[in-house]
């Protein structure tokens, strides 16, 4: 199920986004293996991205190495299971990722 969320303030994304980085902080202590080794990586290169002049979501999401970051970050939180659901083809993901690029510096610089 989708939930679409509608008519939020600041204030209550900045409280969902600090309720998330608490949430995350106490349950990363049970995350092992490759769910956190690529969780933190793909972390890890968006926050010394966003760092350099001039960053913006189109760079980082045609980024060969962000992307297979992401993508195997997916695939270990369970969104691809053998037997289904499938996550779609690498090929496929990048390419609908950088279709939303455009939208998500908009977004960033409001």
């Amino acid at each position: 199920m989708i939930r679409h969320i509608v008519d939020l303030t600041s204030q209550q994304i900045g409280e969902g986004y600090e309720r998330f980085v608490e949430e995350m902080r106490n349950n990363l202590q049970g995350w092992k293996g490759p769910s956190l080794f690529f969780h933190r990586k793909t972390i890890d290169f968006l926050r010394e991205r966003e760092q350099m002049p001039n960053f913006n979501y189109n760079q980082l999401l045609t980024n060969q190495n962000f992307l297979e970051y992401l993508y195997a970050t997916l695939a270990t939180w369970g969104i691809h299971n053998m037997r289904g659901p499938f996550m779609i083809d690498f090929e496929q993901f990048s390419q609908r990722l950088q279709g939303i690029a455009e939208n998500l510096d908009i977004i960033r610089n409001q």
